[in-house]
């Protein structure tokens, strides 16, 4: 009997299968106040996010975050070709063409102190200064620096060639005489290209007045003068000497290849000659790489360059190489 009642009680306490379980008055109100709390949360990140909505899109603002902004200075560091200011707050740049006008371009960086704007400028475009991140607390620039030789250094004036031993023959200069030396300097292995300043000649006058020309010309393979002259200048012999000496001549400067070489020539539009130059006439070389040329119709053609004559000259200038970096 007592296992009757026992049975009896097991079979009133569980429910029948099949029949769906009811929610107690304590399961309800928990659950209403979990529900509470979750739509209290989700209300305030939608607000939250409202409000950085707002923030993003207001004209006021910057429209790049912070990332964006250093991506865009970085990258522009990066083109520098130069720079006209270095400041803790301040730095302008020079960058090659971006505005497609074939010249370089200046780009200026600033901040004027905290809560201020990182701004920037493209050659001083717009005024004023565009605002690429808003309401900056801080800001330092520092720059590393380091010394550094230009890539092309030109050297200061120097003979670069030259013959001035003894002589024992003249040329006199008129309009049916030009007088000729061609020559190749010797360049060191760097070297990108040369430069003429200024020759002297041996010669003397021959009147008390009278102009004659030098020119430059560029020399072709077989070292004759060729085409029309590159440097010219136009000299009163009334300051040469009576007798033979140095006579310097200046000449507008010329930039030469260093496979390039050069002929010197004393021209005149006189029939007469108004001034004699000094060579030397043997048969050994006297000058390594340098040839006596000589012209009778006004430099239209010029004689065969010949490597055992030669004029006493002297040729000046410059040599620009290219450093090692």
């Amino acid at each position: 009997m007592n296992a009757h009642v026992f049975g009896k009680s097991i079979q009133q306490v569980l429910p029948p299968c099949g029949r769906a379980r009811g929610v107690t008055l304590l399961e309800l109100v928990t659950c209403l106040a979990i529900s509470a709390v979750l739509i209290g949360g989700l209300a305030s990140s939608v607000y939250l996010s409202t409000k950085g909505l707002e923030t993003l899109t207001s004209p006021t603002n910057v429209s790049l975050d912070t990332g964006a902004a250093l991506n865009q200075f970085t990258a522009d560091l990066r083109m520098a070709t130069g720079f006209t200011e270095r400041t803790s707050t301040a730095v302008t740049l020079t960058v090659p063409d971006r505005t497609g006008d074939g010249w370089p371009d200046t780009i200026r960086y600033a901040w004027a102190g905290a809560g201020s704007p990182l701004t920037r400028t493209v050659n001083g475009l717009p005024n004023p200064a565009a605002t690429i991140l808003d309401n900056v607390s801080a800001l330092e620039l520092t720059y590393l620096t380091r010394t550094m030789q230009p890539p092309f250094v030109e050297s200061a004036s120097q003979l670069l060639i030259s013959y001035t031993t003894t002589y024992n023959a003249t040329g006199p200069i008129q309009k049916t005489n030009w007088e000729g030396q061609s020559f190749r300097p010797t360049l060191p292995g760097n070297a990108v290209l040369w430069k003429i300043t200024s020759a002297e000649i041996m010669a003397k006058r021959n009147t008390s007045s009278g102009t004659v020309t030098v020119n430059i010309y560029a020399i072709d393979a077989t070292n004759k003068p060729s085409g029309a002259p590159i440097s010219t200048t136009n000299v009163n012999v009334s300051s040469w000497p009576s007798s033979y000496g140095w006579v310097p001549i200046t000449l507008p400067p010329v930039s030469l290849s260093p496979t390039t070489g050069a002929a010197i020539a004393i021209t005149s539009t006189n029939a007469t000659a108004q001034s004699t130059v000094t060579g030397y006439i043997g048969f050994s070389p006297p000058a390594l790489n340098a040839y006596y040329v000589n012209s009778i119709d006004q430099g239209a053609t010029w004689t065969a360059p010949a490597n055992n004559s030669a004029l006493n000259y002297k040729i000046y200038g410059t040599i620009t190489t290219m450093t090692a970096q």
